[in-house]
Protein backbone atom coordinates (compact mmCIF):
# COMPACT_ATOMS: atom_id res chain seq x y z
CA UNK A 1 0.00 0.00 0.00
CA UNK A 2 1.37 3.17 -0.91
CA UNK A 3 1.90 5.49 1.76
CA UNK A 4 -0.29 8.47 0.12
CA UNK A 5 -3.32 5.62 0.53
CA UNK A 6 -2.34 5.95 4.42
CA UNK A 7 -4.87 7.96 6.60
CA UNK A 8 -3.02 10.78 8.34
CA UNK A 9 -2.95 11.11 12.43
CA UNK A 10 -3.91 14.39 12.76
CA UNK A 11 -3.36 14.54 16.40
CA UNK A 12 0.02 12.38 16.40
CA UNK A 13 1.14 15.01 13.58
CA UNK A 14 0.18 17.90 15.94
CA UNK A 15 2.30 15.74 18.63
CA UNK A 16 5.21 16.03 16.47
CA UNK A 17 4.72 18.88 15.30
CA UNK A 18 5.67 20.60 18.85
CA UNK A 19 8.66 18.24 19.38
CA UNK A 20 10.12 19.12 15.82
CA UNK A 21 9.89 23.09 16.62
CA UNK A 22 11.47 22.36 20.55
CA UNK A 23 14.14 20.62 18.74
CA UNK A 24 14.59 23.18 16.23
CA UNK A 25 14.77 26.19 19.04
CA UNK A 26 17.28 24.11 21.35
CA UNK A 27 19.31 23.41 18.28
CA UNK A 28 19.19 27.09 17.40
CA UNK A 29 20.26 28.13 21.18
CA UNK A 30 23.09 25.59 20.96
CA UNK A 31 24.59 26.19 17.57
CA UNK A 32 23.69 30.17 18.07
CA UNK A 33 27.62 31.01 17.60
CA UNK A 34 28.16 28.91 14.23
CA UNK A 35 25.30 30.51 13.12
CA UNK A 36 25.75 33.83 13.35
CA UNK A 37 29.39 32.73 11.68
CA UNK A 38 28.24 31.05 8.71
CA UNK A 39 25.34 33.93 8.36
CA UNK A 40 22.87 31.08 8.75
CA UNK A 41 19.14 31.51 9.90
CA UNK A 42 18.33 31.02 13.45
CA UNK A 43 15.51 31.82 15.79
CA UNK A 44 17.39 34.00 18.10
CA UNK A 45 18.88 35.70 15.42
CA UNK A 46 15.40 36.27 13.83
CA UNK A 47 13.99 37.42 17.37
CA UNK A 48 17.34 39.85 17.89
CA UNK A 49 16.10 41.62 14.29
CA UNK A 50 12.87 41.43 15.54
CA UNK A 51 13.06 42.79 19.20
CA UNK A 52 16.42 43.63 19.19
CA UNK A 53 19.28 41.98 20.90
CA UNK A 54 18.20 43.25 24.54
CA UNK A 55 14.71 41.44 24.47
CA UNK A 56 15.58 38.65 21.70
CA UNK A 57 16.75 35.98 24.59
CA UNK A 58 13.27 36.36 26.06
CA UNK A 59 11.20 36.55 23.02
CA UNK A 60 13.22 33.27 22.41
CA UNK A 61 12.00 31.53 25.95
CA UNK A 62 8.63 32.68 25.54
CA UNK A 63 8.54 31.01 22.37
CA UNK A 64 9.86 27.66 23.88
CA UNK A 65 7.79 27.60 26.58
CA UNK A 66 4.83 28.23 24.62
CA UNK A 67 5.49 25.08 22.18
CA UNK A 68 6.65 23.04 25.48
CA UNK A 69 3.19 24.08 27.23
CA UNK A 70 1.37 23.50 23.73
CA UNK A 71 3.18 19.71 23.59
CA UNK A 72 2.26 19.20 27.46
CA UNK A 73 -1.43 20.08 26.70
CA UNK A 74 -1.49 17.71 23.79
CA UNK A 75 0.08 14.89 25.90
CA UNK A 76 -2.45 15.43 28.63
CA UNK A 77 -5.26 15.51 26.17
CA UNK A 78 -4.17 12.84 23.42
CA UNK A 79 -6.33 9.90 22.12
CA UNK A 80 -4.67 5.88 22.90
CA UNK A 81 -3.33 6.00 19.27
CA UNK A 82 -1.49 9.29 19.09
CA UNK A 83 0.11 8.02 22.35
CA UNK A 84 1.31 4.99 20.74
CA UNK A 85 2.81 6.58 17.86
CA UNK A 86 4.11 9.19 20.40
CA UNK A 87 6.02 6.77 22.36
CA UNK A 88 7.38 4.55 19.15
CA UNK A 89 8.50 7.57 17.74
CA UNK A 90 9.96 9.76 20.38
CA UNK A 91 10.39 7.80 23.50
CA UNK A 92 12.97 5.25 24.37
CA UNK A 93 11.49 1.54 23.95
CA UNK A 94 12.64 -1.03 26.00
CA UNK A 95 15.90 -2.76 24.62
CA UNK A 96 17.72 -6.02 25.45
CA UNK A 97 20.93 -5.58 27.20
CA UNK A 98 20.67 -2.42 28.81
CA UNK A 99 21.09 -0.55 25.14
CA UNK A 100 18.96 2.17 24.68
CA UNK A 101 17.14 2.75 21.21
CA UNK A 102 15.05 5.70 20.64
CA UNK A 103 13.98 4.86 16.61
CA UNK A 104 10.46 3.74 15.81
CA UNK A 105 9.49 0.53 16.97
CA UNK A 106 6.04 -1.18 15.64
CA UNK A 107 5.97 -3.03 19.01
CA UNK A 108 3.29 -1.40 21.34
CA UNK A 109 4.52 -2.02 24.35
CA UNK A 110 2.12 -3.74 26.99
CA UNK A 111 1.49 -0.10 28.96
CA UNK A 112 0.56 1.47 26.47
CA UNK A 113 -1.96 -1.04 25.03
CA UNK A 114 -3.34 -2.22 28.60
CA UNK A 115 -3.18 0.86 30.75
CA UNK A 116 -6.16 3.31 31.28
CA UNK A 117 -6.04 6.17 29.20
CA UNK A 118 -5.73 8.89 32.02
CA UNK A 119 -2.92 6.32 33.05
CA UNK A 120 -1.38 6.50 29.72
CA UNK A 121 -1.30 10.21 28.88
CA UNK A 122 0.21 10.87 32.68
CA UNK A 123 3.24 7.90 31.63
CA UNK A 124 3.85 9.71 28.61
CA UNK A 125 3.96 13.03 29.96
CA UNK A 126 6.53 11.43 32.64
CA UNK A 127 8.65 9.60 29.73
CA UNK A 128 8.72 12.55 27.81
CA UNK A 129 9.84 14.71 30.84
CA UNK A 130 12.57 12.13 31.91
CA UNK A 131 13.79 11.91 28.51
CA UNK A 132 14.02 15.81 28.36
CA UNK A 133 11.42 16.28 25.77
CA UNK A 134 10.02 18.47 28.06
CA UNK A 135 12.72 20.70 28.89
CA UNK A 136 14.89 23.69 26.86
CA UNK A 137 18.59 24.16 27.39
CA UNK A 138 19.42 28.17 28.44
CA UNK A 139 18.88 30.55 26.23
CA UNK A 140 22.20 32.30 24.67
CA UNK A 141 22.92 36.51 24.60
CA UNK A 142 22.44 37.08 21.40
CA UNK A 143 24.54 40.22 20.23
CA UNK A 144 24.04 42.98 18.43
CA UNK A 145 24.40 42.37 14.23
CA UNK A 146 24.53 44.89 11.61
CA UNK A 147 22.21 45.04 8.72
CA UNK A 148 24.31 45.32 5.62
CA UNK A 149 22.55 47.23 3.28
CA UNK A 150 22.50 46.90 -0.63
CA UNK A 151 25.57 45.93 -2.00
CA UNK A 152 26.76 44.10 1.36
CA UNK A 153 27.48 47.88 2.88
Amino acid sequence: MPLADLPVDEEFMGLARHVFARDEIVADCVGYDEDVADDSFNTLRLHSRLYGSQKAADAQRDLAEHILRDLRTGLAHAGRPALVRFGNAFLPRPATAGVRRYGPDSRMPLIRRLAPLPALRRYSCAQAARTGRLTMVSVPTPRAETTAGPGGG
